[in-house]
């Protein structure tokens, strides 16, 4: 008699513990397939907006220096500008292709998008038409240091925005 209550009095903690390990499982395993349904909406906002940046700090590294120096006797290539401007391009078009999201989305990836037009037209005039006297090579370097600063502020911005959803 008093084996058959401690059974029971057994038996019945353990099916407790056993259900409430079951029930933490459940929760466990739909916070895991909620977690992967927002990484799968939102990653590849991110890894653009990261890639922003990755791109702004390549593109400086390699034509902020000579701006910085004296007018150099021939003009730079432009080829890594080319075709890193086009992969800037490609994830600006990520970002503003996303219908999914809300007003504030859309107004970051508009200032984010004047940001890198300004950016880009800095650039340009670089390779166009590039300033001889000092003064205007400063005022240039100025301009883009100041726009990439603000391409980096805002990537930073929708990067933020993208983790809050």
């Amino acid at each position: 008699m008093l084996r058959t209550r401690l059974f029971y009095g057994l038996l019945t903690l353990i099916l407790l513990l056993w259900s409430v390990g079951a029930a933490g499982l459940l929760l466990v395993r739909d916070a895991n397939q909620r977690f992967e349904e927002r990484l799968q909406e939102n990653y590849p906002a991110i890894k653009a907006a990261r890639g922003i940046r990755a791109v702004t700090s390549t593109i400086n590294s390699r034509y902020l220096p000579p701006l910085a120096s004296e007018a150099p006797a021939v003009p730079l290539d432009r080829a890594m500008y080319d075709r890193l401007r086009e992969d800037m391009l490609s994830r600006m078009d990520t970002l503003s292709g996303d219908e999914r999201r809300d007003e504030r989305w859309r107004e970051m990836v508009e200032r984010l998008q004047v940001a890198y037009d300004a950016y880009f037209a800095g650039y340009e005039t670089l390779f166009n038409d590039p300033p001889q006297d000092r003064a205007g090579r400063a005022g240039l370097l100025e301009m883009v240091s100041s726009q990439s600063q603000r391409l980096t502020d805002l990537s930073e911005n929708v990067i933020s925005l993208a983790e809050e959803k």
